[in-house]
């Protein structure tokens, strides 16, 4: 695994140089060969890009269509920018690596038809993508009953709790070690251990948030005052109120992305200026632009990856990005998971010798520290949990525009 990371960084050079805006599977011309990426080739020896592919390996893509465009182009680039560098390098097993992409939109029953669409596909040896938690636990089964592994980006704890899959993985942290992370921080990091209050939806995600801090709280002899709202709601004055007077030092925000503007513009309306901590949804620029630079400023956010922190892996992969699909193209964490998602799967191929879906699953199930831009990825327990690790990220007004800053990783890292 360190021999590909080394040799996959060093070929970001060749992407970036040789293969801008064109698909994955048709570069525009055979790229250039650094001389880090040749490294101990032979003499005469062919080099990656001038060898033959023997066949395809077909990787599913499961996106959120037009539904959730941003998500759906930001994954989308993530999974070519990988399936370019590994084809740079010689693909898989000899073979090249090909995106096939599926539509899975927002809906239950759209993802299961998105799933099955690549099931059906006998050459996709196993599938990534998708953020929905309903419709990860939607789809699991269909997984489960191919023998085809998915790594999915939904992180309900029910994908954990309600479920009995060797062949589901996620690549990311869940939403237990991310709410967690998000009261410890405002308790240790900030000294606000006295009485914290949680803002949630009134819906899977933010309940399963809410007993997460409670029996953080209970842990910590913290008192926790907590109102709930639904997620069609435009009003939460009373809600914000109640935590107010309540003498909460801090806020737990746990909401979805659509709730973002409602819920600082009350805040801030309402004057409460404690300390705030909310899901990744608090720190995706295109939440930001819907809110009023003073609501948000200065709230905090748990994320997979803050994307201004200063990593070199991760600024090779985002200058990387924008020379292959321009600096117009949208990025965010999404994509730079579903980048390390699909070296991962290919890891696990290469390791495993074979496309064959148990092969590939008990290649996965056996990894050990896979470097992904989100953390290091190794199994955590017995199933379905690869990701311990997640950014403290802070919402402030750079120039007039909210923009995140990089607080620190917390979390166990494995």
């Amino acid at each position: 695994m360190k021999k590909w990371g080394a040799m996959l960084l060093a070929l970001m050079l060749v992407v970036m140089a040789g293969c801008k805006g064109q698909p994955a599977s048709e570069p525009e011309r055979e790229p250039e060969q650094t001389e880090e990426a040749v490294g101990d080739q032979a003499e005469g020896e062919e080099t990656p890009a001038q060898r033959e592919f023997d066949g395809q390996i077909k990787i599913g893509l499961l996106t959120t269509g037009t539904a959730i465009a941003t998500y759906t182009e930001t994954v989308t680039y993530g999974a070519e920018l990988a399936a370019r560098q590994l084809n740079a390098a010689g693909g898989v097993l000899g073979k090249e690596v090909v995106i096939v992409p599926s539509d899975g939109s927002n809906t239950a029953d759209e993802t299961i038809n998105g799933a099955n669409r690549l099931l059906e596909d006998p050459e996709v040896a196993a599938v990534c993508g998708y953020p929905l938690s309903t419709g990860c636990l939607a789809i699991e089964s269909l997984f489960k009953q191919a023998e085809k592994p998915v790594v999915i980006s939904g992180t309900s704890v029910r994908l954990k709790d309600e479920t009995d899959n060797n062949y589901l993985f996620r690549g990311r942290a869940s939403d237990a070690i991310q709410a967690r992370n998000a009261a410890a921080f405002l308790a240790e990091e900030l000294g606000m251990n006295e009485v914290m209050g949680i803002l949630y939806e009134n819906n899977d995600f933010g309940q399963g948030a809410l007993q997460v801090v409670e029996e953080y709280c209970k842990e910590n002899g913290i008192t926790l005052v907590a109102e709930g709202f639904n997620p069609t709601d435009t009003d939460i004055t009373t809600q914000v109120l109640k935590l107010k007077d309540s003498g909460c030092q801090s806020v737990v925000t746990w909401i979805a992305a659509s709730a973002v503007p409602t819920v600082s513009s009350n805040m801030y309306n309402q004057g409460l200026t404690v300390p705030k901590c909310g899901p990744v949804a608090v720190t995706l620029e295109e939440n930001l632009a819907n809110c009023e630079p003073e609501w948000i400023d200065g709230w905090y956010g748990v994320t997979d990856i803050c994307m201004t922190k200063e990593d070199k892996a991760l600024k090779d992969f985002i200058a990387a990005y924008y020379e292959a699909f321009g600096d117009d193209a949208y990025l965010s964490n999404e994509g730079a998971n579903i980048y390390s998602h699909v070296l991962w799967i290919c890891d696990a191929i290469e390791r495993a010798g074979s496309t064959e879906g148990p092969a590939i699953m008990e290649a996965m199930r056996s990894t050990e520290k896979f470097p992904g831009l989100n953390g290091n990825y190794q199994l955590i327990g017995d199933k379905v949990d690869y990701v311990a690790t997640i950014d403290i990220a802070q919402d402030t007004i750079v120039d007039g525009k909210v923009t995140n800053v990089f607080i620190k990783t917390v979390g166990e890292e494995q």
